[in-house]
């Protein structure tokens, strides 16, 4: 997204189960940005997601194809065969 000039990223991974890791997520989003926009939950189902593939949708939400979105959760998983 910073290469597309649509502002800055910052991933951290956390067990949403934890709640020192849910603070220390929102704590770290707050410093960085002042407040949070977007959350996307990227719950495993057999392995955990590569940071390109949630990646992806980051690009997609702030890309001009997503201009009317507004409100929405977007999941990001896989779907078990």
């Amino acid at each position: 997204m910073e290469a597309l000039g649509k502002g800055r990223v910052v991933a951290q991974r956390c067990d949403v189960t934890v709640q020192d890791d849910v603070d220390a997520l929102f704590a770290t989003a707050a410093d960085a940005f002042g407040a949070v926009d977007v959350v996307i939950n990227n719950a495993s189902l057999g392995r955990p997601a590569e940071v390109w593939e949630v990646a992806n949708v980051m690009v997609f939400l702030a890309s001009d194809y997503a201009s009317y979105m507004t409100g929405e959760t977007v999941a990001v998983s896989r779907q078990r065969a």
